[in-house]
This record gives C-alpha cells, sequence and structure tokens, in this order.
C-alpha cells in the first residue's frame, strides 16, 4: 500500500514544532496545557451546577458559553 506524502511533512514549520515537542522542555509544556482547561470544566460543572445549556443553536450557546467564562474569571 502507498500512501502519499501530506503537505505537513513538507512544512519546515511542522519538523520545527514536533522536535520543539519532544524535548523535555516542550513535553512538560504540552502536559501542563492538557490538565489546565480541565480543572476550569470542573468548577463549572461541579461547584456551578452547569450540566447542559439552557439554549439552542450555536450563537446562543456561545453566548451562554461566554457568560460561564465571565463568572467564572469573576470568581476567581
Amino acid at each position: 500500500m502507498e500512501v502519499t506524502p501530506t503537505i505537513y511533512e513538507r512544512n519546515g514549520f511542522f519538523v520545527y514544532s514536533i522536535e520543539k515537542l519532544r524535548s523535555e522542555k516542550g513535553y512538560a509544556l504540552s502536559v501542563r496545557r492538557m490538565v489546565e482547561p480541565e480543572s476550569v470544566f470542573g468548577q463549572m460543572k461541579n461547584n456551578r451546577g452547569f450540566r447542559q445549556f439552557l439554549l439552542r443553536g450555536l450563537a446562543k450557546v456561545s453566548l451562554e458559553v461566554g457568560w460561564l467564562s465571565l463568572a467564572h474569571n469573576l470568581l476567581k
């Protein structure tokens, strides 16, 4: 089976970013980035009782997420 190479494999920035992530510092940063957002969503669900969106539609849900984010940032 022959696989067509993707554009990213020939892109210098892609190679640079992979090398950077494989470094010790890059790995530590990526692990930290994975964990940080989880606490925000955990706070919204457990402490603020958010379980489901009250509104429907992308624009309204985006507004609701904005309000939740604003409340989270103000209460930090």
